[in-house]
């Protein structure tokens, strides 16, 4: 799941290794529900933020604390979809340890624009 994730080509393909049985899932309960009647980048957008919504309950369930930071991680990480998937960005003709990094860097770079815009802390 790791390697073949991490040398996708592209943003979009990274998600779809990454763990499958809850893509399906998400897919079919929240994706393509909302498609029929949002555009495709929206109804993208919105399933993960839904995802992040769960791993958020996941940790209000565990710790009792609220949080949002990765509802809002996960907005951005849909957004970085939605945009090198509009750019048709690839990495496939680049080794596989640089298309590594390619995933890594959009992720971390998610990661900072969520912890930057964060204000779930001041709620």
């Amino acid at each position: 799941m790791l390697i073949r994730s991490l040398s996708a080509p592209n943003f979009s393909t990274f998600w779809h290794y990454w763990n499958p049985i809850w893509g399906y899932y998400l897919s079919k309960l929240v994706m393509r529900p909302l498609a029929r009647f949002l555009p495709k980048p929206i109804a993208l957008l919105l399933t993960f933020i839904t995802s992040g919504l769960f791993h958020d309950l996941a940790i209000f369930l565990v710790k009792r604390e609220r949080v949002g930071f990765l509802s809002l991680w996960f907005g951005y990480m849909g957004i970085a979809v939605i945009v090198t998937t509009f750019l048709n960005m690839s990495t496939k003709t680049l080794p596989l340890w640089v298309r590594g990094v390619v995933n890594i860097a959009i992720i971390a770079g998610c990661f900072i624009c969520a912890k930057v815009t964060d204000v779930s802390h001041f709620i």
